[in-house]
C-alpha cells in the first residue's frame, strides 16, 4: 500500500489521539487491577513467592532458618563464586525444598553500573548469553543433582547489545526455564495473562511488614501473584529485605483464614502453566534460535514445512514484502527463497526506506517467514 502524505498526515493524528486516551485513561485508574477468575488450589484468592538473589551469606546463615521455621520454601537464585562459600548449606537447602535458579555466572548488567563494566551487557551477544545460561545450569546440576527451572534475570534486564544491536533474550530464557523473573516491577502477576518468562518481582529490600501488607492485599483483591525479590536477608543494612519483615509474610501467608498460597517460584508457575495448558518449555528447536546464523534456521524451517505450507500459497504475504508468488506451482520454498535473493542482488527490489542489496534480503525473508508462521500456527520466529 501506498501512502500518501494526506494519509500519513491522518495516521499520525490517530495514533496520537489512541495514545493520548490510553494515557488518560491509565492516570485516572492509577493502578488499579481487576479481579480474575483464576482457580488457586484449595480456595486459596492469590499466590505469594518468595525470591531471593546472588547466594547471599546471609540468607544461608540467616534468612533460611527463618523460613524453615515456617516450613516456607523460597526460590534462590544463585551466583556459584558466593554459594561455593556455603555449600553445604545450599545443599541442605535444596535438600528441604528450596527451589535452586538459574543467575547467570557472572551476573552481568549493563555497563552503567561500574562494577558491572567488564562483564556488561551491552557488549554481550546472544550467542554468549546462551552459552553462559547453559553453563550456570549446568554447574547447578553438577552441584544439587537436578537441572534448574527458574531463572532470575541479573538487575532485572532482559536485553544485550547496545543500539540498533540491542537484543532481548527473553526467547532464550523462555527455551532454557519454566520461568523468568525480572525485579523493580510494579505489580503482582495476573496467572491468566502473566508470561512466565518474564514475571515480575516486587522489592523486598529495606520494605517493612505494612508496606508489604499493602501489596498482598491489593494482589488477594485481584486474584494476582506476587513475587517478592530481596537479596540480603538480616536485620539493617544495604539491598536486604528485613528478617522481622519475612518472619511477619511468612506468619500471615500461612494463616488458613488469609486465603494466601506460599510457595517458591517453580512449584506455583507449574501450576499456573497447568491451569493455562501452556506447554513446557522445551530446548529452541534450530530455526527458532536467534543465536544460529540465518541461513541455518531457514534451512531447518524450510525442512519442516509442508506443500500445503509453501510461500507461493501466500500470495498476500509474498506482496507484503515486495516480491510476489512463483507462477510455477511446483516451486518448493527453497525456490521463493533464491528468488528473493537473486532479487535484492540485482537490485529490483526495494525495500522500506529504499534501501537495497542483498544485506537486506536476510531481514526482510526473516519477517516472511515468521509472518508465514504465525499464519500456520508453527511457532516463532524471532
Amino acid at each position: 500500500m501506498i501512502l500518501n502524505r494526506k494519509n500519513v498526515l491522518a495516521l499520525f493524528i490517530g495514533v496520537i489521539t489512541t495514545l493520548t486516551m490510553l494515557a488518560q485513561g491509565y492516570e485516572e485508574q492509577g493502578h488499579e487491577r481487576t479481579s480474575t477468575d483464576f482457580n488457586w488450589p484449595e480456595g486459596k484468592k492469590m499466590a505469594i513467592s518468595l525470591t531471593f538473589d546472588d547466594a547471599r551469606l546471609s540468607q544461608i546463615d540467616k534468612g533460611i532458618p527463618v523460613l524453615e521455621s515456617h516450613g516456607v520454601k523460597a526460590t534462590f537464585y544463585i551466583s556459584p563464586d558466593l554459594l561455593m562459600q556455603r555449600l553445604d548449606g545450599w545443599k541442605k537447602a535444596a535438600l528441604h525444598g528450596h527451589d535452586i535458579g538459574n543467575h547467570t555466572l557472572v551476573h552481568p548488567c549493563t555497563g552503567n553500573f561500574s562494577w558491572s563494566r567488564e562483564k556488561a551487557l551491552e557488549d554481550y551477544t546472544l550467542l554468549q548469553m546462551s552459552n553462559e545460561l547453559d553453563s550456570a545450569s549446568r554447574f547447578i546440576e553438577e552441584v544439587f543433582g537436578v537441572y534448574p527451572v527458574s531463572f532470575g534475570y541479573p538487575c532485572g534486564q532482559t536485553y544485550v547489545g547496545r543500539g540498533q544491536q540491542t537484543r532481548s533474550y527473553v526467547p532464550l530464557v523462555s527455551a532454557m526455564f519454566a520461568s523468568g523473573r525480572t525485579w523493580l516491577d510494579e505489580g503482582p502477576n495476573d496467572p491468566e495473562q502473566c508470561d512466565l518468562a518474564q514475571l515480575t518481582g516486587m522489592e523486598l529490600d529495606g520494605k517493612t511488614f505494612d508496606q508489604i501488607l499493602s501489596l498482598i492485599e491489593t494482589a488477594r483483591e485481584s486474584g494476582s501473584w506476587l513475587i517478592l525479590a530481596g537479596h540480603e536477608m538480616d536485620d539493617g543494612g544495604v539491598q536486604t529485605s528485613l528478617l522481622s519483615t519475612i518472619d511477619s509474610i511468612c506468619s500471615y501467608a500461612s494463616d488458613p483464614k488469609n486465603e494466601i498460597w506460599i510457595d517458591h517460584v517453580a512449584n506455583v508457575g507449574r501450576y499456573v502453566r497447568e491451569q493455562r495448558s501452556v506447554p513446557l518449555h522445551t530446548e529452541m528447536l534450530p530455526y527458532q534460535n536467534p543465536v544460529i546464523p540465518v541461513d541455518r534456521r531457514i534451512d531447518d524451517l524450510i525442512s519442516r514445512m509442508t506443500l500445503a505450507e509453501k510461500i507461493w500459497q501466500q500470495p498476500a504475504l509474498a506482496g507484503a514484502y515486495n516480491f510476489g508468488p512463483p507462477t510455477n506451482e511446483t516451486a518448493t520454498v527453497r525456490d521463493v527463497v533464491e528468488m528473493a535473493h537473486n532479487s535484492f542482488g540485482r537490485g529490483e527490489v526495494r525495500y522500506g526506506n529504499g534501501s537495497d542489496g542483498p544485506h537486506e534480503a536476510d531481514r526482510v525473508l526473516l519477517g516472511f517467514l515468521a509472518d508465514l508462521l504465525h499464519e500456520r500456527g508453527l511457532g516463532f520466529f524471532s
